[in-house]
């Protein structure tokens, strides 16, 4: 049986080459770029498929939902990383990845492996979501005033709402906090006068949750292995960003004094939502307007998903299968989808 996962690539500038010729084959992954051709509307947009022959037949739970072996997909996204990683330094432009909607597929190679594929009841996916509240905070006297020791703290968030990505974005916050209470950000001490500073209002940030920050301070910073044994990358900044984001604008507002390993608070800002828990419950002030940010990741929870772009593809060609919320076992809960022809 033939495993295959999508995700697309946006380059930016556009490619200027032809990739889709072109394929890599690492560890028994099969990469291919697919054409510009396909994607006349998003010139910068180009659909990836690794596939790989699996060994064995995947496993299913007890209702027959189809379970992907996480270590062969998380390979197949690996490879998938590299070659996109590959074409965005020969072309010199950005790269960004999401996963489409229905990431990935089966293919059987026999009657045995379509009869298992038939047995099925699709494949087991998550529906996985992060939250946070946004604000237009309204310019006052009041507000203005309260910057006017903190100009440089207010600059650094600029640099960091400027671009980057969410790995540019994490060490302008890292930065950041590292200004505001003048301490490195990996110091047990600042961990402590952080944790002490946020846990007063009750947005629900612990040690347990700031002490996962600390902990991406040198693989997002090092990559000589020497202070840290792994190189963190886009993925292991995005679960925690969306919080750090906001912890910081409550540093800049409300911490008392600036530059000072404190963690009094003064009132400046108090917000009109707010996140209180790393899984995105959020408290909303009533009758105010609400802003929201969401992120909806691909039925694995590695890349975004892109709502706007669904695998089609004729049964024929390619057997089509079901994601479904774990949460929801009937049968009519069940999403189908069929999948793009392969490249």
């Amino acid at each position: 049986m033939k495993l295959y996962r999508y995700s697309l690539a946006y380059f930016r500038p556009a490619l200027s080459q032809s990739w889709e010729k072109r394929q890599a084959e690492i560890d028994d992954i099969v990469v291919k770029i697919g054409s510009k051709k396909e994607e006349s509307e998003h010139p910068d947009r180009r659909l990836v498929t690794a596939s790989i022959n699996l060994k064995t037949l995947p496993k299913r739970d007890d209702q027959l939902r189809i379970l992907i072996p996480n270590e062969v997909r998380a390979k197949c996204e690996d490879v998938s990383e590299h070659v996109i990683n590959i074409i965005s330094v020969l072309e010199s432009c950005s790269r960004t990845i999401s996963s489409p909607t229905g990431c990935v597929a089966l293919e059987p190679m026999d009657e045995a492996e379509r009869d298992f594929l038939d047995s099925s009841q699709g494949i087991l996916g998550l529906q996985k979501t992060e939250s946070a509240a946004g604000w237009n905070i309204e310019w006052t006297p009041e507000i203005a005033a309260a910057f006017s020791d903190r100009m440089d703290g207010v600059a650094m968030l600029s640099e960091a709402f400027s671009g980057g990505g969410d790995s540019g974005r994490y060490r302008e916050f890292v930065r950041f906090l590292e200004l505001a209470f003048a301490m490195p950000f990996n110091n047990k001490r600042l961990e402590r006068k952080l944790s002490e500073f946020l846990e007063q209002v009750g947005y629900g940030y612990d040690r347990k949750e700031i002490n996962e920050w600390v902990r991406l301070r040198h693989p997002a910073t090092h990559a000589d292995l020497q202070k840290t044994k792994w190189v963190a990358l886009t993925s292991d900044f995005r679960p925690v960003i969306l919080r750090m984001q906001q912890a910081c604008l409550d540093v800049l507002f409300n911490k008392e004094k600036w530059r000072d390993l404190s963690s009094n608070r003064r009132k400046v800002w108090v917000p009109t939502a707010i996140t209180t828990s790393r899984s995105g419950d959020i408290v909303v002030k009533q009758g105010s307007a609400l802003k929201m940010i969401f992120r909806v990741y691909d039925e694995f929870g590695v890349y975004p998903r892109n709502l706007n772009v669904s695998m089609n593809h004729s049964k024929d060609d390619l057997y089509a299968q079901y994601f479904q919320d774990p949460k929801s076992l009937t049968r009519n809960d069940i999403h189908v989808f069929m999948l793009l022809p392969i490249v």
